[in-house]
């Protein structure tokens, strides 16, 4: 029972697995036995990504619905409560209070008529509180799949999205500034020792309740939620290397269970490490 939320996250592979495209999948279920809904959440093994470009590449979201006559059916509408996280987070002794978080995340935050698209930055406020810059935008697909992406750098941090109807640019003037006037509007995390992480989990309920789905009872519940993401992909920024960290596309740098953490395997043509 663990942040973010707090939920249960499980290993099982009802929960995460590849498939035999060598896609990763990341899935709600209900757990009959324990009487809990089981998140799922997978943390790279690596822990100095640092400045470059971190592309995400989803493939499809399913919500599995059940309606008052006990019949299944799927939608691609997130439920308000469920939140699916592509970020990077420094969770070590020595990370800055924001934790070097860069969130690319999906989640109405219990509201059911909120813009589900989030790039967040946190940042550390000058009267010492954890804050954050977040610009938020409406995820109209063309098609089922989509390619959300950052830029980390000296100069900045860049977010795209393709693969949707509205253009997105930020920074831009819509992005929210929080605190006093355009304090940490132009933050930029230094590196240190931070993580590449991939989660969907569930947010506390307005009643306070933690865990759960919003759509619980009514006319239709939520049966499961899942999310497809075909490739993850990290370019670093020195020098403008060519050499590429990628995991989801190579299966066989993809541990599943236990711990469900991910090694990443990297293409280095001089042989070395990175």
């Amino acid at each position: 029972y663990e942040y973010p939320g707090p939920n249960y996250y499980s290993s099982s592979t009802e929960n995460v697995w590849l498939d035999e495209q060598n896609r990763l999948h990341l899935k709600i279920v209900y757990n009959d036995n324990a009487d809990i809904w089981e998140c799922a959440s997978l943390v790279s093994l690596k822990n100095d990504w640092g400045y470059g470009k971190y592309t995400f590449e989803i493939d499809d979201v399913l919500m599995e619905m059940i309606n008052k006559k006990g019949k299944i059916f799927y939608t691609n509408k997130l439920d308000e409560n469920v939140v699916i996280g592509l970020y990077t987070y420094d969770g070590s002794d020595t990370a800055h209070k924001s934790h070097n978080e860069i969130d690319i995340e999906f989640a109405r935050w219990g509201s059911k008529n909120a813009k589900i698209g989030n790039f967040v930055v946190w940042y550390d406020g000058t009267d010492g509180n954890l804050m954050r810059n977040l610009y938020t935008f409406s995820l109209r697909l063309v098609g089922n799949s989509s390619v959300h992406s950052f830029v980390w750098n000296v100069e900045g941090i860049q977010f795209d999205s393709t693969g949707i109807k509205e253009p997105l640019d930020y920074p831009s003037d819509d992005f929210d500034k929080l605190g006093t006037e355009n304090e940490g509007y132009n933050y930029i995390p230094e590196p240190n020792n931070e993580k590449v992480c991939m989660n969907i989990w569930l947010i506390k309920r307005k009643d306070g309740s933690s865990g759960e789905p919003f759509n619980i009872s009514g006319n239709k519940k939520m049966k499961s939620a899942e999310v497809i993401i075909s490739n993850f992909e990290f370019i670093p920024y020195e020098n403008n290397s060519p050499e590429i960290h990628s995991f989801i596309a190579n299966p066989d740098s993809v541990e599943i269970g236990g711990n469900s953490t991910i090694t990443c395997d990297a293409s280095d043509p001089d042989g070395d490490e990175p």
